[in-house]
């Protein structure tokens, strides 16, 4: 009876010792400190887009498969390599990743991305990637809390950050995280799901007066740019916003900082399929997509006069 007892106690320790880490916390407000950095990940010859095309069956489950793309041609898949296989289920609200090499991410295993049915205090099973080594330089800064840029559900926290890249906003949305960045899950769903490329950049909360929040963990923040090379350094256009509500119309707006002219706007969805084609005006301020999207991801692709293309996530939830 007593090794029962034991038994039971590590049991409902273990348990609950894992719940609490899996408490689902709302955005910190303005007082929150957070830490800043950024490290080198790779050379900008060395950098690939993402790119979803063609369907798998596993285990009678139905996957798009998600390839990298060592090019800087979005439209050649030379060098395609399959990364990671995605599912939505707009019924449930959920996106679901599943990597396909083992050796670099140690875990094929299905796993939740995004969970847009998750309100504020609602309980969550974060996933944890653990990288080799970094080598990181960080600050301290303060986020500011707005909410200008666009009008979302009041259960759901917008906190915009200013002064990283491009000297531009960043939104972060609870549940979401950064509306700037491509498919790379990292460390958690609540509030850092994507990473990105080149230099990365990142934030983490660590401390609002004696509570702690998301200790340690990171969230890339960079624009993902391909294209040539001498013109990415004073490209500095920015469309926003990039995350809408599902049932709401989606309505870009374009500001202009560099003469770089953008011939066209082009959506795809995780399934690869093409769901908006939109040849733009010189110099145009706003983009009215003719269609209403299901929640999930989409990637958008800005395509420059010059050939550069700029790859974005949107997310509507």
């Amino acid at each position: 009876m007593k090794k029962i007892l034991i038994f039971l106690f590590v049991v409902f320790t273990t348990v609950a010792l894992f719940a609490q880490t899996g408490i689902y916390r709302p955005f910190p407000t303005d007082s929150a400190l957070w830490s800043y950095g950024n490290f080198d990940m790779a050379s900008f010859y060395r950098t690939c887009a993402y790119k979803v095309k063609g369907d798998t069956t596993i285990n009678s489950v139905t996957y798009s498969k998600l390839y990298t793309i060592k090019t800087f041609s979005y439209d050649n898949d030379s060098g395609a390599v399959l990364h990671a296989l995605l599912r939505i289920n707009n019924t449930q609200s959920k996106v679901w990743l599943k990597y396909v090499d083992y050796n670099l991410f140690r875990d094929t295993t299905e796993f939740l991305l995004y969970d847009f049915s998750l309100q504020v205090n609602d309980t969550f099973y974060a996933r944890r990637i653990v990288y080799d080594s970094l080598s990181i330089v960080t600050d301290t800064l303060i986020v500011e809390r707005k909410y200008s840029i666009y009008s979302i559900n009041d259960s759901l926290n917008l906190t915009q950050l200013r002064k990283l890249r491009h000297n531009a906003y960043y939104n972060f949305v609870e549940k979401i995280g950064s509306d700037q960045l491509l498919l790379y899950p990292e460390r958690d769903i609540a509030a850092f799901p994507f990473e990105g490329h080149l230099i990365q950049q990142f934030i983490s909360c660590f401390k609002q007066g004696e509570t702690v929040y998301y200790q340690s963990n990171q969230c890339i923040l960079n624009y993902y740019i391909t294209g040539a090379h001498e013109l990415t350094a004073n490209h500095q256009n920015l469309l926003y916003p990039t995350f809408f509500q599902s049932g709401q119309p989606v309505h870009f707006k374009l500001k202009y900082e560099s003469e770089l002219p953008i011939e066209t706007l082009t959506i795809c969805n995780a399934r690869g399929e093409q769901v908006e084609h939109l040849v733009l005006m010189h110099n145009q301020e706003e983009i009215i997509a003719q269609k209403h999207y299901a929640q999930g991801i989409y990637i958008v692709n800005l395509k420059y006069k010059n050939g550069l293309n700029e790859y974005l996530k949107i997310v509507i939830f």
